[in-house]
């Protein structure tokens, strides 16, 4: 179940796949690949094409009933897909693989597949809550096959079962390079549950992120300073910003309703 589209696959498909400039601003609820803007993306692609999603966002709440639930993408098993400019603001809940941004990357499902990775989220921001039922929530993705690199994180992570199984502030368990991401300080869990791969992520306070061009500058040319306090006060995308300029009304109309042949 998605907020644009449920299934997105390119296997076998000689084609450059992008979506681009797509928003939800909708609840969403579903029994599992659930996702603001793709429920389940299987990019199984061995002929190599390069696939994007660019510039998207979700801002409504998302619920699985079970697994692989996330703001832009639920499942989502990519080999040669570029993920860039894209941010979650709505609350995510489900049972396992449960994240701001993607619920899963990678081949969690078939571990014996030997394929050549490529594909990488970059730009991003979650400032939406994580509510994981059971094991591999994250802030930013649950589980994590994938490089990911230039965002953060300012949303809580929640674990309902006592175990807490792999469950952490930027990713609930990652096997890749995690690189340049930031996250709100907080006395919970860890940055990463379980890492088999790298890490380099900072703890920064609200006033250290909100307002700051040093923060921006940290993140990189992707973000900009939220003046118009659009974010509260965190850094937003510059693709963003072109989305948020306000339409203004220089004159009031003397009326709203008309008849047909009207002026």
């Amino acid at each position: 179940v998605g907020g644009i589209i449920g299934y997105l696959t390119v296997q076998g498909c000689e084609c450059n796949v992008i979506v681009s400039n797509c928003s939800n601003r909708a609840v969403i609820n579903g029994y599992g690949d659930v996702g603001g803007i793709i429920g389940n993306y299987l990019d199984a692609n061995y002929s190599k094409n390069i696939n994007k999603i660019l510039n998207c966002y979700n801002i409504g709440e998302i619920t699985a009933t079970t697994n692989y639930v996330a703001g832009i993408v639920g499942s989502a098993s990519l080999t040669t897909t570029y993920i860039k400019e894209v941010y979650n603001i709505g609350n995510i809940n489900g049972m396992n693989h449960v994240g701001g941004i993607a619920g899963n990357t990678g081949y969690y499902a078939d571990s014996t597949k030997e394929l050549e990775i490529d594909a990488k989220i970059s730009n991003f921001y979650n400032r939406g809550d994580i509510t994981c039922g059971y094991h591999n929530g994250g802030g930013i993705v649950g589980y994590n096959g994938v490089e990911l690199t230039n965002g953060y994180n300012t949303g809580n992570v929640i674990c309902l079962d006592e175990g807490k199984i792999n469950i952490g502030i930027i990713a609930g368990q990652n096997r890749m390079e995690i690189s340049n991401v930031y996250y709100l300080k907080t006395d919970g869990f860890a940055t990463c549950g379980k890492n088999n791969g790298t890490i380099i992520a900072y703890e920064r306070t609200k006033e250290q992120m909100k307002n700051t061009e040093t923060f921006v500058e940290e993140l990189g040319e992707a973000f900009i300073i939220d003046k118009d306090n659009f974010n509260e006060g965190y850094p937003i995308l510059r693709e963003e910003n072109e989305s948020l300029k306000q339409i203004i009304v220089t004159n009031i109309p003397d009326k709203t309703t008309y008849i047909e042949g009207e002026n």
